[in-house]
């Protein structure tokens, strides 16, 4: 079982995937403007995260996301015993 991650950042990071959802943020002056969530930890080495949209398993189009561990963004990590609902196979 992965943890599930929810990163926040200033600016749109484009992070795309099954499962994977992008929510702006209308203040103009929040630190952090954009939300990902519907993504899994993988690892965490050599300064990045590597992280899975949650649902990697049903897209064959599926790739690792690396995001740097730094202070440019913002990452929630949970425990993650649901399964996600994911869209069918195409």
């Amino acid at each position: 079982m992965l943890s599930g991650v929810v990163v926040y950042a200033p600016q749109r990071l484009h992070l795309e995937g099954a499962g994977v959802t992008e929510t702006a943020f209308p203040d103009p002056h929040a630190k952090f403007r954009f939300r990902y969530t519907g993504l899994r930890l993988l690892l965490h080495a050599h300064g990045r995260y590597f992280l899975l949209p949650a649902c990697w398993a049903t897209s064959p189009e599926a790739r690792a996301i690396a995001l740097p561990d730094d202070t440019s963004l913002r990452l929630e990590f949970s425990l993650t015993i649901t399964p996600p609902v994911c869209p069918a196979e195409q």
